[in-house]
């Protein structure tokens, strides 16, 4: 029993690893990064101006503020793009996930409810077939 036990608390660890290093895993499948443009829409559900918000290329830390909800990355296929709040609220910390890159794309920021919260049960109600 505790050789399952410890084979099952072994196999849970794999797939947290796993999971945990999906960035350094997917970039093997596309080892030429080629340039894009994203476009990202921002969906703010927050009170606070869209203007406070921007978007990191978490990769080269570059910073891309919206004009009129929309943002223009210039980044690589493959890198993790994140929505976070602009560099004078540094005070404020709010919960961006990462997202990855893609030529047309959508941003959510919802300061009622955690956008990670909200993306863990998504994905847990399509993982048991709920969604």
């Amino acid at each position: 029993m505790i050789k399952a036990v410890l084979l099952g608390a072994a196999g849970v660890l794999v797939v947290l690893a796993l999971w945990l290093g999906r960035d350094q895993i997917m970039a093997f499948g596309d080892p030429n990064p080629q340039p894009i443009v994203s476009v990202v829409t921002l969906v703010n559900r927050c009170a606070v101006s869209d203007s406070d918000f921007v978007v990191q290329d978490l990769t080269s830390r570059q910073v891309f503020r919206f004009s009129n909800g929309t943002a223009r990355v210039q980044t690589k296929t493959g890198r993790n793009l994140m929505l976070q709040l602009a560099a004078k609220y540094d005070q404020v910390r709010f919960n961006g996930i990462q997202h990855r890159a893609k030529a047309v794309m959508t941003m959510t920021a919802d300061c009622d409810s955690s956008e990670k919260e909200n993306a863990t049960m998504q994905s847990l109600r399509k993982s048991l077939g709920k969604d």
